[in-house]
């Protein structure tokens, strides 16, 4: 249990040295919202996420808790997946997907998204950025955040 807790927290850690932000925008003036609240994460999904460091291997550690964190989540949150790194397109400088719609979290859905990344691309920072951006303007909610990992 207490090995569970440390992974989770050293998932946690790895997060903030990636970098985790947080942007609250809000909802339409004069439009209901559809969710509570929309949290987009944006999954580095480089070469670098390859590598080992304590406690296993960084998207493993990335992927089992990021899993159990979105469990957590309100029933009324809608959550989307962005990978930084992994596209359509050859260009490493605009290497960016949409793998999870947003929606209420569906564990198999993630799950699914998850094991079809391929984790060996670029890390195209400002292109991915600024196509969250515009996710996170699309979904209709009314407090709106992006995760970084």
């Amino acid at each position: 249990m207490l090995q569970g807790v440390v992974k989770s927290a050293y998932v946690l850690g790895i997060a903030l040295l990636v970098g985790l932000s947080v942007s609250r925008l809000e909802a339409n003036q004069g439009e209901s919202a559809q969710y509570e609240s929309a949290l987009l994460v944006v999954l580095d999904v480089s070469g670098s996420m390859k590598e080992s460091v304590e406690g296993g291997v960084k998207r493993e550690l990335a992927q089992r808790g990021l899993l159990r964190t979105l469990e957590n989540m309100p029933a009324r949150a809608a959550i989307g997946l962005r990978l930084l790194g992994q596209g359509s397109t050859d260009d490493e400088c605009t290497a960016t997907a949409t793998a999870v719609e947003f929606g209420p979290f569906a564990r198999p859905e993630w799950e699914a998204a998850l094991d079809d990344v391929r984790w060996d691309g670029a890390t195209p920072l400002v292109y991915s950025m600024r196509a969250a951006l515009s996710d996170l303007h699309k979904v209709n909610a009314l407090r709106r955040e992006m995760l970084i990992i």
